[in-house]
């Protein structure tokens, strides 16, 4: 007992240094939270940074898978156009040989049918003089040769303005199977 009665031993002191590193350990401790919680709070921030920057990236890329099928669409379509438009032009050509034909057929069936006019005027003049030359019987044989003779120019327009026609529906055809192409272009 003799040391705690010695001056140098004093209990308040201890008491007190030993509370007031009681309050240095509750303020160590407190700081210590308080780090803890800055520090997981930090983690959380570069956790959420991290998902972010991840789905940046997956967004980045589906972007990126967007951008090069458009492109692809873009090129696709792009061959579409020239081989649609190459198939007009080849279509256009066809059409104007057939509107030439067309055009060269009816000039062709004009001049024709301005002849046979000519020819059955020609023809009727020809049968009133030969009224007055020939007998019943002969004149019938002369009216039977030239009805025959108008029977196949008759025949020939007739021939002529089918194959008009049938150039017309050629043309028409064309023009459908033309339209049917650029539509499944065109899909």
């Amino acid at each position: 007992m003799a040391c705690i009665d010695s001056p140098k031993f004093r209990v308040d002191v201890i008491f007190n240094s030993l509370k007031e590193l009681e309050r240095e350990k509750e303020l160590l401790e407190s700081r210590l939270a308080e780090q803890k919680r800055k520090c997981k709070a930090l983690e959380e921030q570069v956790e959420a940074a991290h998902v972010k920057c991840i789905t940046a990236g997956e967004r980045m890329i589906r972007m990126k898978d967007n951008v090069d099928v458009a492109k692809q669409k873009m090129s696709r379509t792009s061959e579409q156009a020239k081989k649609l438009e190459q198939l007009n032009e080849e279509k256009r050509y066809v059409i104007s040989q057939l509107n030439q034909s067309i055009k060269d057929v009816n000039q062709k069936q004009i001049e024709e049918t301005e002849s046979l006019k000519d020819q059955l005027s020609d023809l009727a003049e020809k049968f009133r003089n030969a009224r007055n030359y020939y007998k019943d019987e002969a004149l019938q044989s002369e009216i039977s040769r030239w009805e025959e003779t108008e029977g196949d120019y008759k025949t020939e327009a007739y021939q002529h303005i089918a194959a008009i026609k049938d150039l017309n529906d050629h043309l028409e055809n064309l023009k459908i199977e033309g339209d049917q192409i650029k539509g499944q272009y065109l899909l």
